[in-house]
């Protein structure tokens, strides 16, 4: 869990993909700790959300923005295939 923000006195924050679990954004209420989810991504692209190498994360407007910090393979056509940015949104 990495915070982004303060939004309306509560910590908004990205939950990181795991294996097939897909990440979301959140809130926490630092108060009383309770966790809200406010944008599930769809599991479909666990997959994909995973293999971002540290990935930057801003959310706007009801939208998650994913972009890897390194883009880095061993084929010149691998590396163009890679995934540059994930945006998610209702």
């Amino acid at each position: 869990m990495m915070p982004l923000r303060l939004e309306s006195g509560k910590a908004l924050v990205h939950v990181q993909a795991a294996y097939r679990k897909s990440g979301e954004i959140g809130s926490l209420d630092p108060a009383t700790g309770a966790y809200t989810a406010l944008l599930k991504h769809p599991e479909s692209a666990a997959g994909t959300e995973n293999t971002l190498f540290l990935p930057k994360v801003a959310c706007r407007d009801g939208r998650s923005f994913l972009l890897p910090q390194r883009i880095s393979e061993d084929e010149d056509e691998a590396e163009k295939a890679a995934t540059g940015v994930l945006v998610f949104g209702e």
